[in-house]
């Protein structure tokens, strides 16, 4: 069964620290969500 996985994220994050995980899921089948606290914002990891 495949579920959606929100995720967090703001300026400045360690990049593999979502990249790795989220690749994983998604290779699982599963829906990743990534979510800011500011509605409508972009963000960057820390490589961009």
């Amino acid at each position: 069964m495949s579920k959606k996985i929100a995720v967090l994220i703001t300026d400045e994050f360690e990049d593999s620290e979502f990249t790795s995980p989220a690749a994983e899921f998604r290779q699982a089948g599963h829906e990743v969500i990534t979510i800011e606290k500011e509605a409508g914002k972009t963000v960057k990891g820390k490589k961009g």
